[in-house]
């Protein structure tokens, strides 16, 4: 019981409300999931929506996960460097973005067997 009071305390808290009805939450909890993966599948990423006082952030990491597909492609259909640091830099990425630019690059290299110095130069570039 004690368990129980301090739940409906934390899920009050965290939910803003004491909703007894769980059938309504269960539904709600799945329109809200479909529209989350609707929202993932378009690359809309933390998008913010106010309806009325509770504001829904989408924490899905889809912009990272777009970030990142896009410099792979970009790193693996360059024919050199230049043409590859040429083109991450128009991308015209974040600040806090730099750090998966450079990871990228590391994970590229480390899928194959030998060193390419078109990496080390990329990442000297770059990091």
């Amino acid at each position: 019981e004690e368990h129980e009071e301090q739940y409906e305390a934390v899920k009050a808290e965290i939910l803003g409300g004491d909703d007894d009805d769980s059938d309504e939450d269960e539904e709600d909890s799945g329109s809200s999931a479909d529209e989350e993966a609707d929202a993932a599948r378009g690359g809309q990423a933390h998008t913010v929506e106010k309806s009325g006082d509770t504001m829904i952030t989408d924490n899905t990491e889809t912009e990272l996960t777009n970030l990142r597909r896009t410099l792979y492609l970009v790193i693996q259909s360059s024919l050199d460097f230049e043409e590859a640091a040429h083109k991450i830099l128009k991308l015209k990425m974040k600040p806090n973005q730099e750090y998966e630019l450079c990871s990228m690059i590391l994970d590229c290299c480390a899928q194959l067997r030998t060193y390419e110095k078109f990496f080390g130069l990329l990442a000297q570039r770059f990091c």
